[in-house]
């Protein structure tokens, strides 16, 4: 840390492996911090992750499970360290001392629970789903059924890396790996499929892949993997059980790489809330508006636990993120001495008009301000930068208090609180879900744009949603709401209305026309004026909308989507 303390799995003497030194400023260093799933699934004896001028709890959090037991976590710290990594230093001293034998070695390999596990994963008939914390021997044991299989050369190995399938290779040094994109994109076949290291691809493409590859084994780490995590877990078994007729759930509860009990282990997951929240508070708070940095631990635990496993995206660095951040908040709804519904709140905005000019001409992207951002970037309404926001990251509630309007009536007190922080309008964003919407929409929210790209994890449509607070704000936001309405029936029922060059198109089409915008931003823009006589396109271009890059490519006879944004560039003008 700060004082140059190491922190340390068991056991006395590290065995002679490789070191890891992520940095994000010294060119010494393997590689950024952010590049740290690029050396899941290896061992190492020692790794330093440079904390000085960004704090990665995902990183620290993943790369723990690297280490081989006598090794050592070494984090370079800043003099004045902030809440976040103030957190991890207060919770290594505070930690208890843990008791351990001077001859105390590691565990015989394979234990009596990895082989019951390989005997186990033997059965053919049923998707085995293997879930535990790092160093395991999940990857191990994956690798070992798989060398032992009759059939081992009809099964694909797929993993977010192949690095990341390492250790389960090294026990089936015969099988075949096959990137996870490039399984999506052949027919499939009837070879099995093992998936390790799950929670590092896609929800959506594990989905995919399980429905064109007969599923055997899938193993996955949830202690912040990839962005995803516990929610992940939720998820996809909810998944998995409603689509397979016979899946077997397993784990393994014992380290192999380092003591039952190790400090180091021990001080992650109570540093970053990995294990289990109390059930009830000890320190009794309302319901309401608070900054994680200022809340009792238990409320802390409580409402992040919710976040983890509602929202499969949510990682550590979530929790790094609401500590450190002055203008995130977290609204809690308390009942009966427990946080039985959390939302994420985050102040955006105003920016200054400089800075609204720099971001519509795309040449900035100021941090801590999706909406005013993406309003004036996407939409080139900059006059929506000089707004105060307060956006809804999520909100979670405890399963068994769903369907009683919890969610609804956060929302209220979150408006009325926001209107004492000078707030102008809410406003969230998510991956568009037809029940989704309907919450929101019930709530009083509008639609004011939805993205015509697919999101890479979700697999679906990112859009924006407004709830205008001040009249000013109703004001702007009005015409843009009836816009993003008409959208989303061309979306989803490709109506395209009658329309003249408004005012919110003309901005779309000449930010396309000068390269600030890309071709997929503006592809309504382009539906309303197709039936303009000076231009190569037409309607049918967009009668269907997922299809409508395809089918303009074909129109303008184009090599590549780079030469057909060119081409429609060229036509576009003659309309402006």
């Amino acid at each position: 840390m700060s004082d140059g303390a190491l922190l340390s799995p068991s056991f006395d003497t590290p065995p002679e492996n490789l070191s890891l030194y992520l940095s994000d400023s010294d060119t010494a260093a393997h590689a950024a911090s952010n590049r740290y799933r690029d050396y899941l699934g290896h061992e190492f004896n020692q790794v330093v992750i440079d904390c000085r001028n960004q704090l990665n709890f995902d990183a620290i959090a993943s790369l723990c499970g690297t280490l081989v037991a006598g090794g050592e976590l070494v984090l370079l710290t800043p003099q004045r360290p902030s809440p976040a990594l103030q957190r991890l230093i207060d919770c290594w001293q505070m930690r208890s001392p843990i008791e351990t034998t001077s001859d105390a070695k590691p565990p015989s390999l394979p234990t009596a629970a990895q082989q019951d596990l390989v005997q186990q994963l033997q059965d053919k008939e049923s998707v085995h789903i293997v879930i535990a914390s790092r160093g395991r021997g999940k990857s191990s044991c994956l690798g070992t059924a798989l060398a032992q299989a009759d059939n081992a050369s009809q099964c694909i190995v797929t993993a977010p890396r192949k690095a990341n399938a390492q250790v389960l290779l090294k026990h089936a040094p015969h099988a075949h790996f096959v990137a996870w994109d490039t399984l999506i994109d052949q027919p499939g076949s009837t070879e099995r499929l093992i998936i390790d290291e799950a929670a590092g691809i896609p929800l959506w493409a594990i989905q995919k892949l399980v429905q064109k590859y007969p599923a055997w084994m899938l193993a996955t780490t949830v202690d912040g993997y990839e962005g995803c995590g516990r929610g992940f877990a939720i998820h996809f078994v909810e998944w998995a059980e409603r689509t397979f007729a016979h899946v077997k759930m397993h784990t393994l509860k014992d380290p192999i790489r380092w003591l039952t009990g190790d400090p180091l282990e021990h001080w992650l997951q109570q540093a970053l809330l990995l294990n289990a929240a109390p059930r009830q508070l000890t320190q009794s708070i309302d319901s309401g508006v608070y900054h994680a940095s200022k809340l009792p631990e238990d409320a802390l635990h409580q409402a992040f636990e919710l976040l983890l496993e509602a929202h499969y995206q949510s990682s550590p660095n979530d929790l790094k993120l609401l500590l450190d951040e002055p203008q995130h908040y977290l609204y809690l709804h308390v009942n009966n001495g427990s946080v039985i519904a959390v939302a994420w709140l985050a102040l955006e905005g105003p920016l200054a008009d400089d800075l609204a000019l720099q971001v519509q001409l795309g040449k900035r992207r100021p941090a801590g301000n999706l909406l005013p951002q993406s309003l004036t970037y996407f939409l080139q309404s900059p006059r929506l930068a000089a707004l105060r926001w307060c956006r809804v990251s999520r909100i979670a509630v405890q399963e068994s208090h769903r369907r009683q309007h919890i969610a609804s009536n956060i929302l209220n007190a979150v408006q009325h609180w926001a209107a004492t922080q000078n707030v102008h309008a809410l406003g969230t964003s998510f991956g568009y879900d037809p029940g989704l919407a309907q919450f929101w929409r019930a709530n009083g929210y509008h639609l004011i744009r939805l993205s015509s790209k697919q999101d890479r994890v979700s697999a679906r449509y990112a859009s924006l949603w407004v709830f205008p607070i001040t009249a000013d704000a109703e004001a702007l936001c009005t015409p843009l709401c009836e816009w993003g309405a008409a959208q989303l029936r061309w979306w989803f029922n490709g109506q395209i209305p009658s329309n003249t060059l408004d005012a919110t198109t003309n901005a779309l089409l000449s930010a396309f026309k000068e390269a600030i915008l890309p071709l997929d931003s503006v592809l309504f823009a382009c539906a309303l004026v197709s039936n303009h006589d000076a231009l190569t396109f037409t309607p049918s271009d967009f009668a269907v909308p997922q299809n409508a890059m395809q089918s303009l490519k074909h129109t303008y006879k184009a090599d590549s989507f780079k030469q057909l944004s060119a081409l429609i560039r060229s036509d576009i003008a003659k309309i402006l």
